[in-house]
């Protein structure tokens, strides 16, 4: 998550969850965690997609305790998240199953998100959703 100049990558992808920092908050928030930054991870439990939403100030927000699980939907059999790598030294764009920040020192270019739901007793697969990161800044 730090880099070698001390900056900090707060995004973490892989293949069944994704977390990041933002400046939205979920609707149900308190008004007291609706200022400032909130972090966020989606996941899928128990065949729901769920957000955790946690304070931003918090000692490691990666691993720590704490925050509300809100479910987004049920029915949800499967969610697949991929990132969409592009490389700023290599110029290659490339689809990966997981971001590190102990490993890149960038955002990924575009967040693809593929859903599989139960839907009248048999599952329907999603047409894809990407969510393009307008950013390619390193951090340094």
């Amino acid at each position: 998550r730090v880099s070698p100049e001390g900056n900090t990558l707060y995004f973490f992808g892989k293949k069944d969850s994704i977390g990041f920092v933002t400046t939205s908050t979920l609707s149900g928030s308190a008004l007291e965690e609706r200022a400032g930054l909130t972090f966020m991870k989606i996941f899928l439990d128990d065949g729901s997609l769920k957000v955790l939403e946690r304070i931003f100030f918090q000692r490691d927000i990666f691993e720590g305790s704490g925050g509300k699980v809100y479910t987004l939907f049920d029915n949800v059999e499967r969610v697949d998240f991929q990132y969409l790598d592009g490389n700023p030294e290599t110029g290659a764009d490339q689809w990966v199953s997981e971001w590190l920040p102990d490993e890149k020192d960038y955002l990924p270019a575009a967040v693809r998100i593929d859903l599989s739901i139960l839907y009248r007793g048999g599952v329907v697969d999603i047409p894809p959703i990407v969510v393009d990161i307008r950013t390619r800044r390193r951090l340094t």
